[in-house]
């Protein structure tokens, strides 16, 4: 009985220590590529953002004597040039993005496409959050402390939201162009192994 009880003690102060000392479950390799491709869609949003907000000269009202804000036609054409420089910049960094996940998930199919296109969105977004937080807003204030023959610049922004798409639609069309012209990814990974069998068989 004494040896008996011993052994449960013995045992029940052991447990706590085993499941302590239990390895922690690693994270998958796939798992890993997407979290790092997901972290630097938010590097590349902000460096995007950065850009945008640098390349896009921004228009004003001129505040005349009667009051009135007025704009010509050339700083008329200036607030659309914030939604171009938005939509080309996506396409670029949208292509580079397709191109990464097709180089790192093309082997597994048909997921490189939700993986392209949920990272390049997420830069879109940053790159839109950021190209705004930077300025200038709030234009109804600085128009009513502007004085006459001031210039006011608009506010940063963008005026179409549907230039966001061309960031998922930059990242597929790489991915497209290699699944229809280059080899499958599988064929490839099936090629080197057999050049490794003859020498792994000598």
């Amino acid at each position: 009985m004494n040896s008996t009880s011993s052994d449960r003690a013995t045992s029940s102060e052991q447990a706590p220590a085993t499941l302590l000392d239990r390895p922690v479950s690693r994270v998958s390799p796939l798992v890993q590529r997407i979290i790092i491709q997901v972290g630097a869609a938010l590097v590349v949003g902000a460096l995007a953002g950065l850009i945008w907000h640098g390349v896009v000269d921004q228009p004003g009202f001129t505040l005349g004597e009667n009051g009135n804000a007025t704009m010509g036609e050339r700083e008329l054409v200036g607030v659309f040039t914030m939604d171009y420089w938005f939509a080309v910049l996506g396409a670029v960094f949208g292509v580079l993005q397709g191109i990464w996940a097709w180089r790192w998930f093309g082997v597994r199919g048909w997921i490189v496409v939700p993986i392209a296109v949920l990272c390049s969105t997420v830069a879109g977004l940053v790159a839109w959050a950021t190209g705004e937080a930077l300025g200038p807003q709030d234009f109804d204030q600085r128009l009513a402390a502007a004085r006459i023959g001031d210039v006011i610049p608009v506010d940063f922004q963008l005026q179409a939201p549907s230039a966001l798409a061309m960031w998922p639609l930059g990242a597929v069309i790489p991915i497209m162009i290699a699944s229809a012209f280059l080899p499958e990814p599988d064929d490839r990974v099936l090629r080197r192994l057999r050049r490794r069998r003859p020498a792994q068989d000598v």
